[in-house]
């Protein structure tokens, strides 16, 4: 959970330590939900990351917002609201 101040911004990024596979999972802050919670789409492949995992804020947007992925025919998906 995070403090009022420390709320993180939306389509910050994250990494989430994935243990079990020795990598980082990358995640896209894409809602604050409230009392200091924010969702987050994984923008990596990942099956599942356990309770406890360190999460580091990189302080930065993610490169490729999740609203400008485009599908295989060149329209893109719409924004996640």
């Amino acid at each position: 959970m995070f403090g009022p101040a420390a709320l993180p911004d939306l389509l910050s990024e994250f990494l989430v330590s994935d243990e079990a596979n020795k990598r980082a999972v990358s995640v896209q802050v894409v809602q604050r939900t409230g009392d200091g919670i924010v969702r987050g789409i994984a923008t990596t492949e990942v099956d599942a990351v356990p309770r406890g995992a360190t999460v580091l804020n990189t302080g930065q947007q993610t490169p490729t917002p999740i609203y400008q992925i485009f599908l295989k025919n060149g329209r893109p998906i719409s924004p996640i609201r």
